[in-house]
């Protein structure tokens, strides 16, 4: 790989960890989609962002923290300035790492 392309490919990883759009980041660069699909997976990062309902780990982290206070999730996800699709699969993701740890946590007894 080029130095140009490793800085290209370094640029795209770190737009994706924000939660850029894979054809944003494609058409900013004037890079194929599929190069860039291909880096976020090689980076092991394997998640899709070219959906805009999937949450990054960051999103989701921060409207469960804010739950955890006590604001419900309308008002949480507002503050976040999240879409309501984009929260719920936050939910989601929150209630498969709990479900995850309890079954972890039950195999170590």
């Amino acid at each position: 790989m080029t130095r140009r392309a490793s800085e290209y490919r370094d640029i795209a990883l770190r737009a994706l960890a924000r939660g850029a759009l894979i054809e944003d980041i494609a058409e900013e660069y004037g890079i194929h989609p599929g190069t860039v699909r291909d880096w976020n997976r090689r980076n092991g990062t394997a998640r899709h962002r070219s959906n805009p309902d999937i949450p990054t780990v960051d999103q989701t982290v921060a409207l469960f923290r804010l739950m955890r206070t006590g604001i419900p999730l309308e008002p949480a996800r507002i503050s976040l300035g999240m879409g309501q699709v984009r929260a719920e699969n936050c939910l989601g993701a929150i209630y498969l790492a709990c479900a995850r740890a309890a079954r972890g946590a039950s195999h170590a007894r």
